[in-house]
């Protein structure tokens, strides 16, 4: 069984190996994530990743598929109108 650590902050970017694992959607690469910067989407999504695989004990899964689904999750609340936004103005 693989090692799973906490997602930790860096500026590195992925290593050439993972990055085609990891590829994000054309969304991202067009900047159409509300002016969310990619360094911070990509540790979002990590930290999704993480949670995932976490609520089941790091057992079983699979590491992809739970980056994949975590950047579905994280784009879709993302692209949601905030509520904030959505109040009238006083």
């Amino acid at each position: 069984m693989k090692n799973i650590l906490p997602p930790q902050k860096s500026t590195a970017s992925p290593s050439k190996s993972n990055r085609s694992k990891l590829k994000t959607t054309t969304d991202d690469k067009q900047g159409k994530h509300r002016g969310i910067p990619p360094e911070q989407r990509h540790q979002m999504i990590a930290e999704a990743a993480y949670r995932r695989a976490q609520k089941r004990s790091f057992m079983g899964g699979n590491p992809e598929n739970d980056w994949y689904e975590a950047e579905a999750e994280i784009d879709q609340l993302i692209s949601e109108p905030s509520e904030l936004h959505n109040k009238p103005q006083h």
